[in-house]
């Protein structure tokens, strides 16, 4: 957790195992990619909410996320092994499943058109 007045850090939340993208939502939370799985934390009191908002298959590798302020919607990419066509995987608020779709090789980042 870091101050942005002083760019000094105040706090840590841990996440166990090897934490590699964030996504944060416009309502306070935090969800971190990590170890096939995604952590979704209460920015407001720093306190882990799940440490397994999403649970991904043994076949399958989480790449990158992004949450989408207008429906609360978490978008989850799958690289799978960096050689075939990956997907994104789309989940409510409440880490439910919600839908899916294919992309390209590597997907690496999610943006939202409006």
């Amino acid at each position: 957790v870091i101050n942005p007045l002083f760019d000094a850090v105040v706090d840590s939340l841990p996440v166990g195992g090897h934490p590699e993208r964030i996504a944060v939502s416009f309502d306070g939370f935090a969800y971190v990619v990590g170890d096939n799985r995604v952590l979704k934390f209460n920015t407001r009191i720093n306190q882990l909410v799940t440490s397994a908002f999403v649970v991904g298959p043994l076949t399958s590798y989480f790449y990158s996320i992004a949450v989408d302020d207008f429906t609360g919607d978490v978008y989850v990419s799958d690289a799978k092994d960096f050689a075939r066509n990956g997907e994104v995987n789309i989940y409510r608020a409440d880490g439910s499943f919600k839908a899916r779709f294919d992309t390209g090789v590597i997907p690496g980042t999610i943006l939202f058109k409006r």
